[in-house]
Parts: structure tokens; C-alpha cells; sequence
């Protein structure tokens, strides 16, 4: 099983930080990519149809990560426009790893492409 982070020996320690929380709760493409969209867009709010617009992934990939990422405590429920929608969590420190994660990703844009477990479409 490839693994999608480095090593985490030497490493900053919320860059380690978010290397965990990368191998515990982004192991589908979608969860990755909301994690990170949610993460640069800290203070919005998103509805399923347009994380769908935004991120080209099929519902059932978003639902799964939404899911994912809402136990994890990353996102929120929120309403927008009347419709069920996401944002990112208030909590400080969960905010300042998923930046990390986003900046992770960033520094590492081969990694990117490294997930063990990809959502059927």
C-alpha cells in the first residue's frame, strides 16, 4: 500500500501534524480535495452542487468525504441559500492543520497523486 505522505521523521511538527491527519482521513481523491478546498476557502460556506462544480467529482464521492471529513470534525453543516452546506470548522487548531495540509500538498505536488483507496464514481 503506497503511502500518500512522507516520511515523518524531520519534519516540522504540524507538517507532521498534518501528514497524520492526511493517512488517517484523506484516503479517497475527493476527501483530499475537499480538505484542501475547504481549507482555502476558510470563511464560505458550500453547498453539494457546487463542491460538485468546483471539484468534478461524482455525488456519491462528495457524500462520502463530506461524511468523512464532518465525523473527522474538519467541516460543519451549515444552510446556504436554503440548501444543506459545509464550512470549515471554528476550532483554531484544526483550521491551522488543514492549512497544513493544504500547503503539504502544495510543497509536495507529486504526492498528490500518491492515495490508497479511490471512491468508485
Amino acid at each position: 500500500m503506497a503511502s500518500p505522505t512522507l516520511p515523518l521523521q524531520n519534519l516540522p511538527i504540524l507538517e507532521s501534524i498534518a501528514c497524520t491527519f492526511i493517512e488517517i482521513h484523506l484516503d479517497a481523491v475527493a476527501k483530499r480535495d475537499l480538505a484542501i478546498w475547504f481549507a482555502e476557502h476558510p470563511n464560505s460556506q458550500y453547498a453539494k452542487y457546487e463542491l460538485c462544480q468546483h471539484l468534478d467529482h461524482h455525488r456519491t464521492a462528495l457524500d462520502r468525504g463530506l461524511r468523512s471529513l464532518q465525523e473527522a470534525g474538519a467541516i460543519v453543516p451549515a444552510r446556504a441559500e436554503g440548501h444543506p452546506a459545509w464550512q470549515l470548522t471554528s476550532d483554531t487548531a484544526t483550521r491551522q492543520i488543514l492549512q497544513a495540509v493544504a500547503r503539504y500538498f502544495r510543497k509536495h505536488p507529486e504526492m498528490r497523486t500518491v492515495i490508497t483507496h479511490y471512491e468508485p464514481a
